[in-house]
């Protein structure tokens, strides 16, 4: 593992590196670094590209078969946020500003479904042998769950049983 480059070693290129290799051996082609502004839509509803922003660049990729969104989170969406989870208004979110709920809603602009939006990761980030080394409690002084428990287990219990 130590020969490892940095971007290696995080969870997303265990997940990426063989969804671009099948790709690349399908003959997709594939645009990085875009985000995406809007949808091009025939009258007959028919996805047909997208509009989108590379470093300030105006973008337009036409679909020849098909497209596909990687959608980010609504976390930086207050208003979706307070429709969803309204536990997590006022609260930091774990993810980052572009995650505003914008390509879920042009997903829905087009008649696409949501299912589980009030589902949510709570990280809750130390180090697993610390955790089993120590005592979780309470304002009470109570310990309220088993330490070696999943880390988003861990933060659920905590962000919303345990007052804050």
């Amino acid at each position: 593992m130590s020969s490892k480059k940095t971007g290696e070693q995080g969870g997303s290129y265990m997940l990426m590196k063989p969804l671009v290799e099948t790709e690349q051996a399908l003959g997709v082609r594939a645009e990085f670094d875009l985000r995406v502004q809007s949808l091009v839509v025939e009258a007959d509803g028919c996805v047909v590209g997208i509009g989108a922003k590379r470093y300030g660049e105006d973008v337009y990729v036409k679909a020849r078969r098909g497209e596909l969104l990687a959608m980010g989170s609504f976390a930086f969406n207050e208003d979706m946020v307070r429709a969803n989870e309204p536990r997590f208004l006022g609260r930091l979110a774990g993810s980052i500003e572009a995650h505003d709920g914008r390509a879920i809603q042009m997903g829905q602009s087009i008649g696409a479904a949501t299912a589980h939006t009030d589902a949510t990761e709570v990280a809750f980030f130390c180090d697993p042998q610390l955790l089993v080394r120590s005592i979780l409690v309470n304002g009470r002084g109570q310990r309220y769950i088993n330490e070696d428990t999943y880390p988003g287990r861990l933060g659920q219990a905590t962000l919303f049983h345990q007052e804050n």
